[in-house]
């Protein structure tokens, strides 16, 4: 959520100044928003180094020996240093479309290599044979600045609840990952994770109850054609919540992940003749996914 004007203008040169200037980018984070990536050398932290260096302080008089406490054991650029780096270009291009901020715009938002919004064959180019291309990359930096400074999720609440609004749309779903909202020692066992949920989101509050839609399993978009939801405690769960809220529902993945058989197995099969590996692996995906999605619905009262 939030568009590249939002989290560059609003967010990183004007509230993290404030109230979080030494928010870290961790390099990592900065070479797989920015989609650096040098045939897989880019996990090496030297080239890491090297790319960043190559692409973010190329021309400026800045490097990265000018960063205060700079930690090369985990090297990562504060915000009001990167800041810094987008002033003192700014001063090089007046119309505020310098390589770097073209880069760091890009962070949040599928644009072109001047940091706009893209013309058709660029789109065409970016998206031709691909589903959702550098999809991780847009969230990686949002993640970080989220994780760092939480305040700043209240204030994307507000900035996009406030453009539907103007726009006359009166209801409006987001999706909440798990990682936002429950620590990692939480997140080892999914059903006392759901649980506590529960409990704590659900039951204890019906206000808030009433606000939550429903919760989402994504595991067959890596493949995964198990179901968590088809657990009988899941059920007793979705059914508890449904109390509270009659609205209350899940959404399962389905397909988006699997591995489907290629098109020349596709070509050499005949109806009624022996299963190819790929075919069989098709199949029992599927068998698995209808057999999850049946007992679910089943099972909700």
């Amino acid at each position: 959520m939030g568009n590249a004007d939002f989290w560059v203008t609003r967010i990183m040169e004007g509230y993290l100044p404030r109230v979080k200037p030494k928010l870290k980018y961790p390099f990592e984070d900065i070479c797989a928003a920015s989609c650096l990536t040098l045939n897989g050398l880019e996990t090496d932290e030297g080239w890491r180094r090297a790319l960043i260096e190559s692409r973010l302080f190329d021309g400026s008089k800045y490097t990265l020996n000018d960063i205060p406490d700079f930690n090369p054991d985990k090297p990562s650029i504060p915000n009001d240093f990167l800041v810094l780096l987008l002033e003192e270009e700014d001063e090089r291009y007046p119309n505020r479309d310098g390589p770097v901020r073209s880069i760091v715009r890009n962070w949040f938002e599928f644009l072109d290599s001047n940091g706009r919004y893209p013309d058709k064959n660029a789109i065409l180019d970016t998206y031709r044979g691909k589903f959702t291309p550098q999809f991780d990359a847009r969230f990686k930096i949002k993640d970080v600045i989220i994780k760092q400074e939480p305040s700043v999720l209240s204030i994307l609440a507000n900035h996009v609840l406030g453009n539907y609004g103007r726009a006359g749309v009166n209801y409006v779903e987001f999706s909440v990952s798990v990682n936002d909202i429950f620590s990692e020692e939480e997140k080892k066992s999914a059903v006392k994770l759901m649980e506590k949920f529960t409990n704590a989101y659900i039951l204890k509050d019906s206000k808030l109850g009433q606000c939550v839609a429903g919760i989402d399993w994504v595991g067959d978009e890596f493949g995964h054609p198990y179901c968590i939801f088809a657990h009988p405690q899941f059920i007793k769960m979705i059914n508890d919540c449904r109390k509270v809220n009659p609205r209350f529902g899940v959404r399962i993945h389905a397909g988006e992940g699997l591995m489907r058989h290629s098109t020349v197995d596709e070509m050499n099969y005949t109806a009624g003749g022996p299963l190819t590996a790929p075919h069989a692996t098709f199949m029992l995906h599927v068998f698995i996914l209808i057999k999850s999605i049946t007992k679910v619905i089943n099972g909700i009262e």
